[in-house]
């Protein structure tokens, strides 16, 4: 979703009568236009340098590549508040553990020590179905424990000194929150054990609500 941030109340307040507009969030630039003016070119507002006001702001970028993750922090992010390991593992039908922590701890050097979400794939269990939610999400995942496992602790290995927290997918109920919960916990101890140091992963969830 493209957005722009840094323009003055006095410039939100003239676009706000004006019929048409567009975002470039690329270039971080806004565009209007009345019809009256139609045979005109656009005028276009400007917003403050995008490191000025991504690092002033403490904005959180997503990201779903190491290109991305670079990006994001060379213009003044403060983390990586989701990276979609559906998207990152995409072409990949439930990768190995190894392809998922390199392309984890990629993404994580890119991030220079700065916070980083990962959300946990439902991305190629049988029988997911889009449109049904009890077909989604940690659900699915919970059909395929030892895929979500392998996740963990692909996860779990690239986290080692580094700010990586670990969010569940599309959570609907307490109970599913706690299986989650135990198997991230079971692999998390017998990595500590096979490691000999304790690891710090914070554990999260991304709530299911009705529409």
């Amino acid at each position: 979703i493209p957005m722009v941030s840094g323009l003055a109340t006095s410039d939100l307040e003239e676009m706000a009568v004006c019929e048409y507009l567009m975002v470039d969030g690329r270039e971080g630039a806004v565009l209007v236009r009345h019809d009256r003016e139609a045979h005109k070119p656009p005028r276009v507002w400007v917003a403050a340098k995008p490191v000025d006001a991504v690092a002033e702001q403490r904005l959180f970028a997503n990201a779903d590549s190491s290109e991305a993750a670079r990006a994001a922090i060379a213009i003044g992010a403060a983390g990586l508040g989701l990276v979609r390991s559906e998207v990152l593992f995409l072409g990949d039908s439930l990768p190995d553990e190894e392809t998922m922590f390199q392309r984890v701890s990629a993404i994580l050097v890119e991030a220079d020590n700065k916070p980083v979400t990962i959300r946990a794939s439902a991305q190629g269990i049988a029988g997911t179905a889009v449109g049904d939610s009890s077909q989604r999400g940690l659900a699915a995942i919970l059909r395929e424990k030892t895929w979500f496992r392998r996740q963990c602790r692909a996860f779990l290995r690239a986290g080692v000194g580094r700010r990586l927290s670990l969010a569940l997918p599309l959570v609907r109920t307490l109970s599913e929150w706690r299986q989650g919960r135990t198997l991230f916990l079971e692999e998390k101890h017998l990595l500590e054990s096979q490691l000999g140091k304790d690891l710090e992963m914070p554990l999260g969830v991304v709530l299911e609500v009705p529409a």
